[in-house]
């Protein structure tokens, strides 16, 4: 669970306000990131031995970064109207 404590701002108290897993939110778009596969570089594993069949080629290095997070979307519910739905009576 996280929470957001807000600030008391004139008659209205200060509140913490959870956000449980799997609640449903509205949210703001910040901004979109793509990853393509010339802006990954390899992972480069130094500090322990590895075997030939746990050596990670470039390719597959790109690969396995690639299927982490292709995509990243970040987001904000820091505005009137945004958060979990249950904050706001219907």
């Amino acid at each position: 669970m996280w929470e957001w404590h807000t600030q008391a701002d004139g008659d209205t108290p200060a509140q913490r306000l959870p956000i449980l897993p799997g609640a449903t939110i509205r949210f703001a778009i910040e901004s979109v990131k793509f990853t393509s596969k010339d802006d990954v570089k390899p992972v480069v594993r130094t500090e322990v031995e590895t075997t030939e069949e746990e050596e990670l080629t470039t390719d597959a290095a790109i690969e396995r970064r690639l299927t982490e997070s292709p995509m990243t979307i970040i987001g904000r519910i820091n505005s009137d109207g945004l958060g979990p739905i249950d904050w706001y009576p219907e």
